[in-house]
């Protein structure tokens, strides 16, 4: 598994409460994306509960996500309790992702393209990450390197 050998230190899990809204199912295809240099994100879902895993030499966050936006068949989801960052589908491609900041208009902005590298089925799946996709709260997780905690 590839975060298991970035050599990461402490762990913190943090549940959430919930916030009463419900993600119909995923639109954006389950797999890892790689955004460039050492930057991955991980999308899976089970059923309607979606989660994030974000992958980066400051460490690893593994968080649920929420709908906020559908239109036009594209979808924008907020990723819980992590600075008001999102995912979105990019008009382009429909095997890119776009991660970054959501605006007041619930789109996901100035945001880095990831391209799918691997689909789900070649995807070994964390503790944590069944953690997420089972729980029905939103779910928090964060593994910080010794760099990522500056």
């Amino acid at each position: 598994m590839m975060h298991r050998n970035l050599g990461f230190g402490l762990a913190a899990a943090i549940v959430m409460g919930t916030t009463g809204l419900s993600s119909p199912a995923f639109a954006i295809e389950n797999g890892l994306y790689y955004g460039g240099r050492s930057f991955y994100i991980r999308i899976a879902s089970q059923g309607d509960r979606v989660c994030y895993q974000g992958m980066s030499p400051r460490g690893i966050t593994i968080a649920s996500m929420e709908l906020l936006k559908e239109q036009n068949n594209s979808r924008t989801y907020l990723i819980h309790n992590f600075h008001n960052l999102g995912v979105g589908e990019t008009q382009k491609e429909p095997r890119q992702i776009r991660f970054g900041e959501v605006d007041q208009n619930n789109n996901v902005f100035l945001g880095n393209v990831y391209n799918l590298v691997e689909t789900k089925e070649s995807l070994e799946t964390s503790p944590e990450m069944n953690q997420c996709l089972n729980s029905e709260q939103p779910f928090f997780w964060q593994n910080l390197s010794p760099r990522g905690r500056r």
